[in-house]
């Protein structure tokens, strides 16, 4: 897929392979078909591996599932390995790329140069690239076979669950990405004025969904910290000062906010659309407080101590279950424990990472007592 242009990856190539005592490639171009043919084609595929209880083999799989979400369709595979989080188990490196593993576990095979940044959607694909594409993908099998047997079948059904909690909660880090920008700006602006950032911040990704452009198209972060500063309750600001942030004439101000020429276009594009137009005057509405824990809190001197006990205790538990310290846990997902404790003290729901609710329980016994003894 190629994500340059747009808010969702445009996808170009659908790599499949699969093996019956000898591996096939087949590489199906998406750039010609409709919508509606991708759809019904990946909702086969889908239903087939359900079917045929196939094990579905990728490397680092979360962002090329997506496509299944932007096309409505399940994506729940019963049975699905992630190679990067094997080779976990089996080597020193957390997030392996594809080409790394590929030198370490099949050290006879020629690495070819990576094609991977190549525009996808350009026609026709040349020969060398139609053969990275297929190789890459023929490559995965042999991969996870070497690396079962690399592994314990303890290890093997981590891995199976592992693998399964982390795209299944994918959702939760794309949901956060747009707010995680801000995390040292929301503590500078006023109290009352984090609500309407907030829903800025919320209306922005509305926009650039239904827009399907790049953030950065659109207001950028700093863009939208001033016009949050704008107006008052029940008196938004009028356009002409919002416009002021697009002028050509305020250079400073233009770079200062780093805007595009096309972004005040697509600002007013997105006012066009009556469910977002009215959203977005809505910010200068009394809004309800500002939900704390939207934006990923900055860790505190405590949060810091607290983080360092998870970390401790997490090593611990790895080493006495002789299991990799960095298969076991990463700090990104305590982070993310930490942040859903503290908002569910507070009796708000919060999802914790699938990865918690697997294997790791009798880690999350002694991280919650700790939590519970370390407030931060």
């Amino acid at each position: 897929f190629v994500r340059r242009s747009s808010f969702f990856a445009d996808p170009g190539l659908l790599q499949i392979s699969w093996n019956d005592g000898k591996t096939h490639v087949a590489l199906v171009d998406l750039v010609n078909l409709k919508q509606k043919a991708i759809r019904h084609l990946l909702h086969c595929l889908y239903t087939l591996s359900r079917d045929q209880q196939a094990t579905l083999v990728m490397h680092a799989p979360a962002e090329d599932l997506q496509i299944f979400d932007y096309y409505g369709l399940e994506r729940d595979f019963e049975l699905i390995i992630d190679t990067q989080i094997a080779a976990c188990f089996c080597t020193e490196q957390q997030q392996i790329s594809l080409t790394e593993l590929t030198r370490q576990l099949l050290p006879h095979h020629q690495v070819q140069p990576s094609m991977a940044q190549s525009n996808w959607l350009q026609r026709p694909l040349s020969w060398a690239e139609l053969a990275y594409a297929a190789e890459d993908a023929a490559l995965l099998y042999e991969l996870a076979i070497k690396l079962k047997k690399q592994l314990s079948e303890e290890d093997y059904n981590r891995v199976l669950q592992d693998s399964k909690a982390v795209y299944k909660t994918w959702h939760l880090f794309v949901a956060s990405q747009p707010y995680a920008r801000f995390q040292s700006s929301m503590s500078k602006i006023p109290r009352p004025l984090q609500a309407r950032l907030a829903h800025l911040i919320s209306w922005r990704e509305r926009a650039v969904r239904e827009l399907n452009i790049p953030r950065k198209w659109h207001l950028t972060d700093d863009a939208l910290i001033a016009l949050a500063k704008l107006g008052d309750i029940d008196a938004p600001p009028k356009m002409q000062s919002i416009l002021s942030l697009f002028y050509h004439s305020a250079a400073k101000m233009k770079d200062r906010f780093k805007l595009k020429s096309e972004s005040k276009d697509l600002f007013l594009a997105s006012l066009d659309i009556p469910d977002l137009h009215d959203e977005f005057y809505q910010a200068w509405q009394e809004l309800a407080p500002y939900p704390e824990y939207l934006v990923p809190a900055r860790l505190n001197k405590n949060s810091k101590v607290t983080l360092e006990l998870l970390e401790k205790e997490a090593n611990n538990y790895a080493r006495k279950n002789n299991i990799p310290p960095h298969a076991f846990m990463r700090k990104a997902w305590l982070k993310q424990l930490m942040q859903a404790h503290k908002k569910q003290l507070k009796g708000l729901e919060e999802p914790i990472h699938a990865i918690f609710t697997t294997w790791r329980q009798g880690f999350m016994v002694k991280a919650k007592s700790i939590m519970l003894q370390h407030p931060y």
